[in-house]
């Protein structure tokens, strides 16, 4: 059976039998292979149909990743994460939906943070035999003269002053005007230069606050 709930009967060729129950579908075979007069009375079983054609793949950053069954044919992305638990705490908002069928091998990026924020046109459809991925959330670190070092979540579009922030924001010793930024460029080298706090930070900068000069 496939994804559009359509299955390829011998003799018959391609039938529609999503929605339809194990019972059902074994009957509407049976009609069609004898109103065709392929077989006189032809006896039809079909076991699970639904069962099989229903289950979604969740891995990643979720609270219970693992294979879950949907209740109809298709379910909206938002419900399937709900299925698994929900997110984890460092779970990222770009989550990689990878559909089943043919035709559909393109990976699609569907970003949680608009239908959060009510964009219902990004809960997309999530169909039997697709796969979800959700990464980890892109990260930047704060040393130096900060309250509280460490990796904190980027948000969109956030500045130097925001991630500092994040990390308690800068001690007495340290100096606003000294703040350096090390980023990996696209020829794989590390660079280090001077930033200002209203400057948006990158996944995996490193931000390091500075005494100030007395």
């Amino acid at each position: 059976l496939s994804d559009e709930g359509k299955l390829i009967v011998p003799l018959v060729g391609e039938m529609s039998l999503g929605g339809l129950t194990p019972d059902q579908a074994s009957k509407r075979i049976a009609d069609r292979l004898k109103s065709g007069k392929y077989i006189l009375d032809p006896q039809i079983t079909v076991t699970d149909v639904q069962a099989r054609s229903r289950l979604v793949s969740i891995l990643g950053f979720v609270n219970s990743p693992g294979r879950y069954e949907l209740d109809g044919i298709t379910a909206k992305i938002s419900d399937v994460i709900a299925m698994a638990g929900g997110l984890d705490p460092n779970a990222s908002d770009k989550i990689v939906l990878q559909p089943s069928g043919a035709g559909k091998s393109e990976p699609v990026i569907v970003d949680l943070s608009l239908i959060i924020q009510g964009d219902s046109s990004k809960n997309v459809d999530v169909r039997g035999g697709d796969s979800i991925f959700v990464p980890r959330a892109s990260v930047v670190y704060v040393y130096g003269e900060v309250q509280k070092g460490g990796a904190y979540r980027i948000e969109a579009d956030m500045t130097v002053m925001q991630a500092i922030s994040l990390a308690g924001g800068i001690t007495p010793r340290g100096s606003e005007s000294r703040v350096q930024i090390r980023r990996k460029g696209s020829d794989g080298k590390w660079k280090q230069f001077s930033v200002k706090l209203t400057d948006v930070v990158s996944p995996d900068d490193v931000i390091y606050v500075r005494e100030g000069l007395f």
